[in-house]
């Protein structure tokens, strides 16, 4: 059986996590800083970011203390390479 492709949603989901975890925020948390219902959310974001709205990339960037674009544009390349 073939492995699993990994693709630039699956890479950034992955530095977003570790992110989380170095700032020791959880879903919860993050949701109820950036305005949103609940936790759910943020998994949607997490899923596929390429999809989210950018002023919500900006803030998130600004909680995490990372560059989610720079994140994204990085793992874009890849797979378009």
């Amino acid at each position: 059986m073939p492995a699993k492709k990994i693709t630039k949603e699956i890479r950034c989901q992955r530095e977003l996590k570790a992110a989380m975890q170095l700032k020791g925020i959880r879903q919860e948390q993050l949701a109820k800083r950036l305005g949103l219902k609940n936790q759910a959310s943020i998994s949607f974001y997490l899923k596929d970011i390429y999809s989210v709205d950018a002023v919500k990339i900006l803030m998130m960037s600004d909680i995490l203390g990372i560059s989610i674009f720079d994140i994204m544009t990085k793992y874009w390349k890849e797979e378009k390479a």
